[in-house]
């Protein structure tokens, strides 16, 4: 009789256990579920990352031909065609992207989202002009460019989600950017005149601005010190040649 009671005695306490272990995981459940309702739309779908690149990126500037006709003499009435070739390089040096992106569509693990990077670059633009080429040698070099894409993608995992605890995550992201370059210089100096030139249709003049579509690929992982880091590469897929590589930082923490 007596070991009866001892193991009712054991039983009742251990009801009792599970029910307050129940207890606390309803309220734990209870308490980040309110959490999760405090929370702004603009905290759970707004995130922003920053990039670093460093001589990992280039862009060659399209080819351009401007046509003239030059009179070799005053009077001249055989007029000589010459056809001068404008085009370039753009290497980066040193790089920094901020990049904001609006989560449209929030799955547990996965998101489809908008974002808008912006990149501020130490570049060097050269005219890109080869020897026995007609291009416009004269041409000075030029420094800083500006970079702005829109992108629409998709996301999976590690920084996909404001609640999302995967240890890795990756992105896939497509549109159009914007290429400012080179902010300063890359001008045809005074000395290089076309006054004794006759353009036939359009003349020559400096082209700074560019658009092309771009395809952009994030990766994301989780480091010992629970900090996201990962790699970066855009790169056009069709009608110029541009590719940038850059490090990933997440810059908000969710």
């Amino acid at each position: 009789m007596k070991n009866q009671y001892i193991i009712y005695v054991i039983l009742l306490f251990s009801f009792q256990s599970i029910a307050q272990i129940k207890e606390l995981d309803f309220d734990e459940k209870m308490e980040m579920k309110s959490q999760h309702d405090k929370y702004s739309w603009a905290y759970k779908n707004v995130f922003l990352d920053y990039k670093l690149s460093g001589c990992s990126e280039i862009f060659v500037i399209p080819r351009k031909e401007f046509t003239y006709l030059k009179s070799d003499y005053i009077g001249d009435t055989s007029l000589d065609t010459v056809q001068m070739n404008d085009k370039g390089i753009m290497f980066t040096i040193f790089g920094i992207t901020m990049e904001p992106r609006i989560n449209l569509v929030s799955l547990p693990k996965s998101t489809l989202y908008l974002k808008f990077p912006l990149s501020f670059s130490l570049s060097i633009t050269s005219n890109g002009s080869r020897s026995g080429d007609m291009g416009i040698t004269n041409k000075n070099s030029g420094a800083f460019n500006i970079v702005a894409p829109a992108l629409i993608g998709f996301s999976k995992g590690l920084n996909s989600t404001y609640s999302n605890s995967s240890k890795v995550g990756f992105a896939i992201s497509a549109g159009y950017q914007f290429i400012h370059t080179p902010l300063l210089g890359g001008k045809v100096p005074d000395s290089f005149v076309f006054d004794d030139l006759i353009p036939v249709g359009e003349a020559y003049e400096q082209r700074k601005n560019f658009t092309m579509p771009v395809i952009q690929l994030d990766y994301y992982k989780l480091t010992k010190k629970n900090k996201i880091r990962g790699y970066s590469l855009a790169f056009c897929p069709y009608g110029n040649v541009y590719f940038k590589l850059a490090m990933n930082f997440v810059g908000t923490k969710k």
